[in-house]
C-alpha cells in the first residue's frame, strides 16, 4: 500500500546538553544522547550523520588555554594525531540504539571502533580516503595529512555502522522512537605521538595528556512525513521487520594455540569478524590503539610495523559442537600467511589469493568461504602508510537461514607456531547476525 508522504531533513540536538556545548572524555562529558521522537514518519535511516567540529589539543596551556597541536611545523612532527585510516570513528567505544517510549534495545556494540577500523580499511582505497572518508571522518588516509588536519578545529559527518541503522526505512511509531546513545572512547587511545615511529618522543602525554573534545552536535537525517496520520493507526500498531545487528565480544590472546568457546544465543549467524592488537597497543600515548596487527611478541622493533616480531598464524578453525563447521571446511595458510603469497583453502577445494579482497557486501555478508587479509593499501602508499589491517573472518551467510549458535557455542582456534613469548594480545570478535522484531500493541519481542 502506497502512502502519500513528505520528505523533509531533519537535524535535531542532544537530548543531554553540555557546559558549552563542548563534550570531551577529559571532562567526564562523554556520554551523547539523541532522541528521534515517535511520529507518523518513515526515518530514512541511512541518511542519518553525526555531525559536529572535533579539537584536538595538548595537555599543556598557555595562559590558562590549552594549546593547539602543531604537526606541521614541528621540528619533530606528528606530535599529537588520530589514525589516518579509521578518523574520527576512533571517538565512539560504545553505541546503542534503543525505543524513546519502551527503552526496548535494538542493537548495542561495544568497541565499536575496533569494527569501524576494519570496515573501513577493508572497503576503502587511498582515492577514498582523500576524497569522501576525507571529509566526512578527518581520515585522509596518510599520517601525514590527518596529522596536519589535527592542527585546527575541522567539521566532521560520520554515518554509523550499526545493523540496526542501515535499515532502508524505520516506522518510527512502531519503534516509539528511537534514542542513540554515544559513549565517547579515552583519549589516550583515540591520540598518539610520534613515540610511535622514533621512541623518544613523549608530547601527547606532557601536561596530562592531549584530549579531544568536539561541539556543535547534531544528528541529521531524512524522515518521509505522512501526510494522513490516519493511515499509520493500524499499521503503527503492529508489525515484524527483521535486520542485521552486530554483537561484540572481548578475549586476551596469551598462547601459541588460542581455543575458545562463546555462548552468543544467535540463531541465525552471518558473520564472525576478528581483529587484534598487542594489548599495551591500547591506552597509550605512545601507540595507535587502532591499528589491526597481526599476532606480535617482544624482540627488535620491525620496520615495516614498528612494533615486536611478527608472529604469523599457521591454523585458523571455527567449529560448532567440536566439529569444524562447515564440515568440509579447513583452513590452512601457505608460507605462514606471507602477506605476499597468501593462499587460502575455500569450501569448494579451490585455492584463492585473498590479498586486499572486498570481502564485506553491503556490510552483511562475506563471500562464500573463509578469509584471512591483509588489507590496506600497500601497493599504494610506503613507510607507516603501508601497514596492513590484518583480519580473520568466516561466512556463513551461504547456509540456509544462517549458522544456527543459539543452543550451542561458537567455536574457534587459532594456532601460531612462533609465538613463544605470551606477549598479551587484545583480540576483538565481531558477530554479525539476523534478528527479528515483533510488535503488537505496543509490546516489542526480539528475537534473535
Amino acid at each position: 500500500m502506497s502512502i502519500p508522504s513528505q520528505k523533509k531533513f531533519i537535524q535535531i540536538k542532544p537530548t543531554n546538553n553540555a557546559s558549552a556545548n563542548e563534550y570531551t572524555y577529559k571532562n567526564g562529558v562523554s556520554t551523547i544522547d539523541f532522541d528521534i521522537p515517535a511520529q507518523p514518519a518513515l526515518l530514512r535511516a541511512k541518511t542519518i550523520r553525526f555531525s559536529g567540529i572535533c579539537s584536538i589539543l595538548q595537555g599543556a596551556s598557555e595562559n590558562g588555554v590549552n594549546k593547539r597541536t602543531n604537526n606541521a611545523s614541528s621540528v619533530s612532527p606528528f606530535i599529537s594525531r588520530i589514525d589516518s585510516r579509521v578518523g574520527l570513528h576512533s571517538l565512539i567505544d560504545n553505541i546503542t540504539i534503543s525505543s524513546s517510549q519502551t527503552g526496548t534495545v535494538y542493537e548495542t556494540i561495544k568497541n565499536y571502533n575496533r569494527l569501524a577500523s576494519m570496515l573501513l580499511t577493508q572497503n576503502n582505497a587511498l582515492s577514498d580516503y582523500q576524497n569522501e572518508q576525507g571529509m566526512l571522518s578527518g581520515a585522509l588516509g596518510k599520517e601525514s595529512s590527518t596529522s596536519k588536519l589535527c592542527d585546527c578545529d575541522f567539521a566532521f559527518s560520520l554515518n554509523f555502522f550499526t545493523g540496526f541503522l542501515n535499515a532502508e526505512v524505520i516506522d518510527l511509531l512502531l519503534v516509539g522512537g528511537l534514542r542513540i546513545s554515544i559513549y565517547l572512547n579515552s583519549d589516550v587511545d583515540v591520540i598518539y605521538d610520534n613515540n610511535y615511529l622514533v621512541n623518544t618522543q613523549t608530547d601527547a602525554s606532557s601536561g596530562g595528556g592531549s584530549f579531544f573534545k568536539i561541539k556543535d552536535l547534531s544528528l541529521n537525517y531524512d524522515l518521509d512525513i505522512i501526510k494522513d496520520p490516519k493511515q499509520l493507526q493500524v499499521l503503527g500498531q503492529a508489525g515484524q521487520w527483521s535486520y542485521n545487528s552486530w554483537s561484540s565480544f572481548f578475549q586476551n590472546l596469551q598462547s601459541n594455540i588460542h581455543q575458545s568457546s562463546i555462548n552468543i544465543s544467535k540463531a541465525s549467524v552471518r558473520t564472525v569478524l576478528m581483529n587484534m592488537c598487542p594489548s599495551n597497543f591500547s591506552n597509550n600515548y605512545s601507540r595507535n590503539g587502532q591499528l589491526n596487527l597481526r599476532i606480535m611478541k617482544s624482540g627488535t622493533l620491525n620496520a615495516v610495523t614498528r612494533n615486536s616480531v611478527i608472529c604469523p598464524l599457521s591454523k585458523v578453525l571455527f567449529l560448532r559442537n567440536g566439529l569444524r563447521y562447515p564440515l568440509n571446511y579447513e583452513m590452512e595458510s601457505e608460507n605462514g600467511l606471507n602477506p605476499a603469497e597468501l593462499v587460502l583453502q575455500g569450501l569448494n577445494g579451490e585455492k584463492y589469493t585473498a590479498l586486499n579482497k572486498r570481502f564485506l557486501q553491503s556490510q552483511k555478508t562475506l563471500s562464500n568461504g573463509a578469509l584471512v587479509a591483509d588489507s590496506r593499501f600497500s601497493n599504494e602508499a610506503s613507510g607507516d602508510d603501508a601497514i596492513n589491517a590484518f583480519v580473520v573472518a568466516m561466512n556463513y551467510s551461504h547456509i540456509s537461514g544462517g549458522a544456527n549458535f543459539k543452543n550451542t557455542p561458537l567455536q574457534f582456534r587459532l594456532e601460531s607456531d612462533t609465538f613463544t613469548d605470551q606477549t598479551p594480545q587484545s583480540l576483538f570478535i565481531f558477530v554479525n547476525s539476523l534478528n527479528t522484531v515483533t510488535i503488537q500493541q505496543g509490546s516489542v519481542n526480539i528475537i534473535n
